[in-house]
């Protein structure tokens, strides 16, 4: 896989403090819980990256992924990405017109989106996960 600039995407959980001492709760009970949880909204954020996704040859679409949950302290990363070389222009350029629905700005677009309801989403998957 070709190593590509990657888009960040970091959210920090400010008020709701109730919520936010809930998750650091799951966290250290149900880790595996936690893992899963944000893997199922990496694929769910994947998921609409991809169909907006510009296609001319395919190559760029075919390599999305999913990375695998890493665990840092009390930080766990999951990775979505595309693994091409030329990503990262494909993604920037707005001036290029492309065929609706795929469009520049095809992952951020998604990210920018799951923001709303993120983390009540990831408490209700890693609660559904650990058995309410």
């Amino acid at each position: 896989m070709v190593k590509t600039p990657r888009l960040k995407f970091t959210s920090k959980l400010t008020g709701a403090a109730e919520l936010r001492r809930e998750l650091r709760r799951l966290q250290k009970a149900y880790p595996e819980a936690v893992q899963a949880g944000l893997v199922e909204e990496a694929y769910a954020i994947e998921a609409a990256s991809v169909a907006l996704v510009p296609v001319d040859t395919g190559r760029l679409r075919a390599t999305h992924y999913v990375s695998a949950p890493e665990e840092k302290g009390n930080d766990v990363t999951v990775e979505i990405g595309y693994g091409t070389d030329y990503a990262v222009y494909v993604h920037e350029r707005m001036e290029l017109t492309h065929r609706a629905p795929t469009q520049a700005k095809f992952l951020q677009q998604p990210l920018e989106a799951a923001r709303s309801g993120f983390f009540e989403r990831l408490a209700a998957r890693i609660r559904a996960r650990a058995g309410g």
